[in-house]
């Protein structure tokens, strides 16, 4: 007789790992769905994070040069560029005392121009009824006053993934100067 006996895993004991395994699959899986769906969300949450930055340092501008200020709304024509958002100061015009001119705030330290990401991109910006990206062509302008309350627009944001097409609303407070998000389009107020 062979008095080496080989040793191997009964079927019980590989019925109780391949359980044990199970349990942990399905007690991971839904946390790691979850870690990935935040970061796709993450997206849309760091846009109006900077919609709120630039708010921010606009108005204080405004209210420390004593200025009309606005941000500046570039939108692409095409779906592979991007749309930007930039800060300006209004400027007289020398020749013309009631003509104001806009030139571009620069900082060594703050950050004055947002570049959308690729899949985000706004379908339109409202100041009541009015969307003033077909009358400007392209462009639109949220003022922000000398005390730094900011115009009161409706923004629509769009993300793109492949075949969905996310919708989202940036309401500014203009008070507060803060954009609000809501999921979907609102309506444009009277």
């Amino acid at each position: 007789m062979n008095n080496k006996a080989k040793k191997a895993f009964t079927l019980i004991e590989i019925m109780v790992v391949l359980s044990i395994i199970v349990l942990m699959t399905t007690i991971i899986s839904p946390r790691l769905f979850r870690l990935f769906k935040k970061k796709d969300q993450g997206n849309i949450n760091t846009v109006l994070r900077e919609f709120n930055n630039l708010v921010t340092i606009i108005r204080q501008e405004a209210v420390e040069k004593q200025k009309i200020c606005r941000l500046s709304f570039k939108i692409s024509k095409t779906v592979q560029d991007r749309d930007i958002i930039t800060m300006q100061i209004m400027q007289k015009d020398k020749d013309n005392e009631n003509k104001f001119n806009p030139e571009k705030i620069y900082s060594e330290y703050l950050k004055t121009e947002y570049i959308l990401p690729v899949n985000i991109k706004i379908e339109a910006v409202y100041n009541g009824k009015q969307n003033l990206l077909e009358e400007n062509k392209g462009e639109a302008f949220c003022y922000i006053s000398k005390d730094g309350l900011v115009q009161d627009i409706l923004i629509y944001i769009a993300k793109i993934n492949e075949d969905l097409k996310d919708k989202y609303s940036f309401k500014v407070d203009p008070f507060l100067g803060e954009f609000i998000m809501t999921q979907g389009y609102l309506k444009p107020e009277k």
